[in-house]
Parts: structure tokens; C-alpha cells; sequence
């Protein structure tokens, strides 16, 4: 019976967590359309903050501010034009929108891009961006430490140092700089499975 009971509450609380993100998805849409300039810049930034999760909602609403983020988002993964994504890339720097920046090193396909993004980032302040801690320990386990091609090689290990120092600066921690880097990434994952959630929200404030 408690059993039962507990799958219920669980089932439950997600159903709540669910509605709870569409309403707040749905307000954010509603104020986008707004014809006050000053309530969609509101909503424009209460959009940037949610990251690429909201992207499907914005692809059906009409705002110029929606299409903007979409447009920027589609022009930051893709692989064709460095130049866009460049620019795009900018778009969400310059608006401290970390999240989507974070969540989108996995699918960034330009090296230079991937690179310029997690530099970008680094700029905004590790305290700014505590948040997005566990996306970068996921995307920094994720990664092939080595990659083969002399100028693939040499970018992808820039990023790679500059992710393991991105998060090195959340955590507080020191990582030995002359360490191989198979081995500092593999320092860096060691310690961020060894901070409690509760600690970085601590961070955070």
C-alpha cells in the first residue's frame, strides 16, 4: 500500500512540474506578443534563462522576439555557415543567456564555434553560472578527450582545457595545469561527482 501510494505521489508531483512549466511556457508566449516593447524584453529574457527547452514553443509563436532565439539557436548548432553561428553565438553571450549556451556545446558542429562558446561563457563569471554545472560535467564526460587531425586536435584540446578550467572555477578547486590532459579532465569529473547540489545552489547565492 505505501508502495502504491508513493508511485502515485510521484506520478503526481511530475504532473505538477509538467503543468507547472506550461503555464509558465504559455505566459511567456502571451507576453512575447505583447505589444508593449518593454513586457516582451521581460519575456524575451524569461525565455533566454528556461535554455533550448523552451525552443518548441517558441518555433509556433509569431513574436519577432521568439524568432530571433529560434533563428540563433538553429544558426549556433549548425556547421555551415561560421559566420552565422558566430553571430548567433553573440546573440546569447551578449544577453547572458548561459543556459543555452551550456546546453548547446553537445550540438555545436564548427570547432571554432564549440571553442568561442565555452570561452564565452568562461567571460560571464563562474557565480553567474553555478547553474549550469551539471550540463558541463555531462558535456565534458561525454567528450572524447583526444581527437585525431593535427588542426582538429589542437581545437578540440583548447576546448577541452578551457571546458575543464570553466568548471574547475564553479567548483572552487585547484587542478594541477601539467597534467596530461586525459588525466586533468579526469581529476575535474572526479571532483564535480563529489559536490553535493545543495553545495553549488550555496555557490550560487
Amino acid at each position: 500500500m505505501k508502495k502504491t501510494l508513493m508511485v502515485f505521489t510521484m506520478v503526481g508531483a511530475v504532473m505538477i512540474n509538467s503543468l507547472h512549466a506550461e503555464n509558465e511556457h504559455s505566459q511567456i508566449i502571451t507576453q512575447l506578443a505583447s505589444q508593449n516593447a518593454n513586457t516582451r524584453k521581460i519575456a524575451e529574457s524569461e525565455a533566454l534563462a528556461l535554455g533550448p527547452d523552451i525552443l518548441p514553443v517558441l518555433r509556433g509563436s509569431q513574436s519577432t522576439e521568439a524568432e530571433a532565439i529560434v533563428v540563433s539557436y538553429d544558426s549556433l548548432i549548425a556547421s555551415s555557415d561560421k559566420k552565422a553561428s558566430m553571430a548567433a553565438l553573440e546573440f546569447f553571450a551578449q544577453r547572458g543567456a548561459s543556459r543555452f549556451l551550456s546546453q548547446s556545446l553537445k550540438d555545436i558542429q564548427n570547432a571554432d564555434v564549440k571553442l568561442a562558446a565555452v570561452r564565452r561563457i568562461r567571460e560571464m563569471g563562474s557565480t553567474r553560472v553555478t547553474g549550469d554545472l551539471a550540463t558541463l560535467v555531462d558535456t565534458l564526460a561525454a567528450e572524447d578527450v583526444y581527437r585525431s587531425g593535427s588542426e582538429a586536435a589542437t581545437l578540440h584540446a583548447l576546448y577541452m582545457e578551457e571546458l575543464t578550467g570553466l568548471i574547475t572555477s564553479i567548483l572552487g578547486e585547484n587542478v594541477p595545469a601539467n597534467q596530461p590532459l586525459e588525466k586533468k579532465v579526469q581529476t575535474v569529473l572526479d571532483k564535480a561527482r563529489t559536490v553535493k547540489p545543495q553545495a553549488a545552489a550555496d555557490k550560487e547565492k
